[in-house]
């Protein structure tokens, strides 16, 4: 008989399983506006991929080379045009008054892209969008913020770059840039 062997991610697929759920409808809702503004009729050379795991709330062991990778890919005759990142919360109504948090992480990937990468941010109240230019004046500043607890229930410190609400765009700056940069490239 085989000895038995706690598994080191239980907790962390039992705190964030709803995460990952709510993660990826805010992705298929994106994939639907998408399909909608860019109707394979009129676009049929647009081409989008999931980014791993981005599409499912399945628990994914993902390689650490291949973490970072944005929810979307878009392509237009085969070449990438940019990347999109979900993001936002639940739990916040976004307004004048609040920031925009966006991981370190994800920032510096987008950085490392030369193609631009839009930061999609989900809010009950409303849907923002940022791209690299944006968030690039406050990439070195954080705020820390305790949203998450662990196993024993204390909170989890997570760091974040602010970005005020007024530096933010309506989610349709992000498919006018599309749409300009498909005109562009045909």
């Amino acid at each position: 008989m085989s000895e038995w062997k706690p598994d080191p991610e239980f907790w962390k697929k039992v705190a964030y399983h709803n995460l990952w759920k709510r993660h990826m409808e805010k992705v298929e809702a994106l994939e639907k506006k998408l399909k909608k503004s860019f109707p394979k009729e009129r676009s049929p050379d647009l081409g989008v991929r999931f980014g791993l795991g981005a599409n499912t709330d399945k628990w994914l062991k993902i390689p650490p080379d291949e973490k970072g990778e944005p929810d979307f890919t878009l392509f237009y005759q085969y070449k990438k045009i940019c990347y999109i990142e979900v993001s936002g919360s639940d739990k916040i109504t976004m307004g004048p008054s609040k920031d925009i948090w966006i991981r370190p992480d994800k920032y510096e990937h987008a950085e490392s892209r030369k193609e631009e990468t839009w930061f999609y941010m989900v809010y009950p109240n409303q849907v923002l969008v940022l791209n690299k230019k944006a968030i690039e004046p406050h990439k070195d500043e954080r705020t820390v913020a305790y949203i998450k607890k662990n196993k024993l229930g204390r909170k989890i410190p997570e760091r974040y770059i602010p970005i005020s609400y007024e530096e933010a765009f309506a989610e349709e700056t992000m498919f006018e840039w599309i749409k300009k940069e498909i005109t562009r490239q045909s």
